[in-house]
């Protein structure tokens, strides 16, 4: 075999090994439409308050009617369990709904699970966004480590201060022991 055709060969083997080499890669073409889909996560919890929630009503009506029908929209209900709801239940009409939701909720936030819910919801090639709104008092779940999980996947995730009106804690004036010595792990009522 002459030194052209042994220089041949060896070209071709090293065309047919980066053609396996690429085929193993799996080359896909990444194309993005122009839909996107905006969330809204709302903060359904007793911290909100009655108030605090009207006032989340009536910005996610002026979110939605600011972007228009261009977007797909869907809502998730932020609780100790979150659970979506149709954006026309942030209606006036839809409010007593709503309330009734809120003392379901009961007194637990669980940002997390209401952000992985909601990002389970996005269509499939849209421009994925989810607009959190409420106190930002979390007492379940790690959302700041959902967010960080969500921004990888490439959510955009922006937040909307929306509280209602501060209410008192309650507050430990004093506190006497039932007895005047107590050893450590003893058992002590109070008064």
């Amino acid at each position: 075999m002459g030194p052209a055709r042994r220089r041949m060969l060896l070209a071709l083997r090293g065309v047919m090994v980066l053609l396996v080499l690429l085929a193993l890669a799996g080359p896909a073409r990444l194309v993005r439409g122009g839909a996107r889909a905006v969330g809204f996560v709302v903060d359904a919890s007793q911290s909100q308050g009655g108030e605090g929630l009207r006032q989340s009503a009536a910005e996610v009506l002026r979110l939605k009617r600011d972007l228009g029908g261009s977007a797909g929209q869907f809502a998730v209900l932020a609780g100790s369990a979150p659970r979506v709801v149709e954006l026309e239940s942030f209606k006036e009409e839809g409010l007593g709904s709503l309330m009734r939701m809120q003392e379901e909720a009961g007194g637990d936030t669980d940002y997390a699970a209401a952000l992985e819910l909601a990002a389970s919801l996005f269509p499939t090639g849209t421009g994925r966004e989810l607009i959190l709104l409420g106190d930002g008092f979390e007492t379940q779940g790690q959302a700041s480590a959902e967010a960080r999980r969500l921004a990888a996947g490439g959510v955009k995730l922006h937040a909307l201060p929306v509280a209602g009106p501060l209410v008192s804690d309650v507050r430990l004036v004093s506190l006497k022991p039932s007895r005047s010595r107590i050893q450590e792990g003893a058992t002590v009522a109070l008064t």
